[in-house]
């Protein structure tokens, strides 16, 4: 008699663990944010500490902007604007520095329910994640946030009105920007989720990519303080040019989700 055949599987060799029971997840889940606000707390507290490095930071983009103290002054005009102003930058950066603590706990937590693939998977995304956004801070910091402070510094709507910038003006619009530029440069990793999930394609995208550009512009056009052609190319290219990895990345997915359905279907 004939021994039996095993057919492949395509499905993972080793299943995830998930012995513990809800309250030990609950409590594994209080330890993971417990570390976390630990580390916002001690990164705020040493860079409130640093007052000078810190501010010495935050206020190099008036340098790049081809300012100095007397040239682009600033002022506080409230008796709690610049203690408000340390708080606040002090917080500010500890969030940048925590951003990719927080993504490792996240990731440790969720490890434990996943493939060995999805593992992977998993830590790509979230390397992606945290220096895509870097890279947009850095975009807004050297490039972006100079170029709309020496535009709005120097707009005048009357002779009579001079100039004088407030440190919460400058420090609000610094963050500001620097957020909406991170959050900007996340469109490869919203295209590859959306992607994985089936809900976009590459030649979809490729089909709307003039709807797409006139979005991108539109949007950065918003984002830009400023009315100068230059300004806003500064800001759409790089958003552009993401766009146009994404599509690689869109296609990159594609190709290895139909190389994980062809087993599947031989088998069937």
């Amino acid at each position: 008699m004939a021994e039996p055949t095993t057919e492949p599987t395509t499905e993972p060799t080793t299943e995830p663990t998930s012995s513990t029971s809800f309250w030990d997840h609950l409590d594994e889940l209080r330890k993971v944010l417990f570390k976390a606000l630990a580390a916002l707390g001690i990164v705020s507290v040493a860079a409130f500490c640093f007052k000078e490095p810190l501010f010495d930071l935050l206020l190099q983009p008036r340098a790049l902007a081809g300012g100095t103290a007397e040239s682009l002054p600033m002022i506080s005009t409230q008796l709690t604007s610049q203690f408000s102003a340390h708080l606040k930058a002090a917080f500010a950066v500890a969030l940048l520095v925590c951003l990719p603590y927080w993504l490792y706990l996240g990731f440790s937590f969720l490890k434990p329910a996943l493939y060995p693939n999805e593992k992977k998977a998993v830590a790509r995304v979230l390397s992606a994640t945290y220096f895509l956004f870097l890279a947009g801070v850095a975009v807004a910091y050297f490039i972006l946030f100079p170029f709309t402070y020496r535009f709005l510094f120097g707009y005048r709507v009357s002779d009579s009105i001079l100039p004088y910038i407030t440190l919460d003006s400058y420090l609000g619009t610094f963050l500001t920007l620097s957020l909406l530029m991170g959050v900007l440069f996340e469109l490869p990793v919203l295209i590859w989720l959306l992607t994985y999930l089936g809900i976009v394609n590459k030649n979809r995208l490729k089909k709307y990519r003039r709807h797409a550009y006139v979005g991108i512009v539109t949007l950065a056009a918003i984002v830009t303080p400023t009315t100068d052609v230059f300004s806003l190319a500064l800001t759409a290219l790089p958003i552009l040019l993401l766009y146009e990895f994404s599509l690689f990345i869109a296609g990159k997915t594609e190709n290895r989700r139909q190389a994980g359905r062809a087993p599947e279907a031989e088998a069937a």
